[in-house]
């Protein structure tokens, strides 16, 4: 267990893996929520909710630097939301420190840019308090400002990238649809809330454990407005859309796809998926 600048990290190795899994959260604990099954994990939160622009260049290197003392190939970066756009950065500066190294990234539903300042997340309480962060703090404000904007990664070339977003979510759409390369891969789904992960976390889950597990969700929505936020009203609805989407891998199987070169296999009739110049 590692702690620094408001980030808690957890490596998980797995002997002979020359893959690593960066698995990002925005909370105040680790969330391990892709399983350590075949590859090395890296579990990483921004207890500060500063959307992992704070001291980013310095963690890349503390993850390049784990990455060539076990022998690590490919590292594979993936978060939602705020850790979404966190894994956009994330995987951004990676591929700019080690330019030979190909990196992977999905990110889900993301925020993509945070500065210059993004009306159209303005409403979301996360920025909101991050906004009030920046007007007290310089070093956070200058952060922030180097590392706001995180549409740029689509133009580096060793970096493969797949945004993974609701399609029937306006903001998620335009948050997307604002990052555009030949590197960009986009797997929509045929949902409204905001949180893209659950439909890959939940995936094979029995309707006894489905339901539990979103009463587990709909729990925490008081003390997390942004969860309230990236959820449907009603739990009910939640447990209907999730229900029917066997064509949605579980979380395991979309890395190992990502890793496969495999993700644009993904979708009903390979609707889903739009590839954007990406070779499967």
């Amino acid at each position: 267990m590692g702690e620094r600048f408001g980030y808690l990290w957890e490596l998980n190795d797995v002997e002979g893996s020359k893959e690593l899994v960066v698995c990002m959260s925005s909370t105040e604990a680790i969330q391990r929520w892709a399983p350590n099954t075949s590859w090395n994990m890296f579990y990483l939160t921004d207890t500060r909710t500063l959307y992992y622009t704070f001291k980013l260049d310095w963690m890349a290197r503390v993850i390049l630097s784990y990455a060539r003392r076990r022998g690590v190939e490919r590292i594979l970066v993936m978060g939602g939301s705020k850790a979404g756009f966190g894994a956009l950065v994330l995987a951004g500066a990676l591929a700019k420190a080690d330019p030979e190294r190909q990196i992977l990234c999905l990110s889900f539903c993301p925020q993509t840019r945070i500065f210059p300042p993004n009306g159209r997340i303005a409403h979301m309480g996360g920025y909101k308090r991050l906004r009030e962060a920046m007007s007290h703090d310089r070093e956070i404000r200058l952060e922030v400002r180097a590392h706001g904007d995180g549409r740029h990664v689509a133009s580096l070339p060793n970096l493969d990238l797949t945004l993974i977003y609701n399609e029937f979510n306006a903001v998620d759409v335009g948050e997307a649809d604002d990052v555009a390369g030949d590197n960009v891969r986009r797997i929509k789904l045929p949902f409204a809330f905001h949180n893209a992960t659950l439909p890959f976390m939940f995936r094979g889950m029995t309707e006894r454990r489905l339901a539990r597990s979103v009463d587990v969700i709909y729990s925490q929505v008081g003390r997390d407005p942004d969860l309230a936020a990236a959820l449907p009203a009603n739990r009910e609805d939640l447990v209907a859309a999730l229900r029917d989407t066997d064509w949605i891998p579980a979380v395991e199987d979309l890395i190992a796809a990502a890793f496969a070169g495999k993700l644009d296999e993904i979708g009903p009739e390979s609707r889903a998926v739009e590839a954007v110049g990406v070779a499967a």
